[in-house]
């Protein structure tokens, strides 16, 4: 196996980690006392966003994985389809 990365990259990487996951989880928890003080109808709002970005989510994906079975179709017809 064919290791690419120093201990230096390796520390590097592993910073970046910790920084994403400590920003993370102080997100969760000022978004979790936000929903514990929040209404029933508020809670049932952010339900909905979060299941429209899913769906968003999975369709742009999907459109990647047409697009790179696709290989005939050229970068301005897909920003075409995805406009239209």
């Amino acid at each position: 196996m064919c290791t690419r990365y120093n201990k230096l990259d390796i520390k590097m990487l592993s910073i970046d980690y910790m920084e994403t996951t400590t920003k993370r989880q102080e997100l969760l928890k000022a978004i979790n006392q936000r929903l514990e003080q929040a209404y029933e109808d508020t809670l049932e709002d952010v339900l909905e966003l979060l299941n429209i970005r899913k769906a968003e989510d999975e369709e742009d994906i999907k459109a990647f994985e047409e697009a790179e079975n696709e290989p005939t179709i050229s970068w301005e017809q897909y920003k075409q389809e995805l406009e239209s």
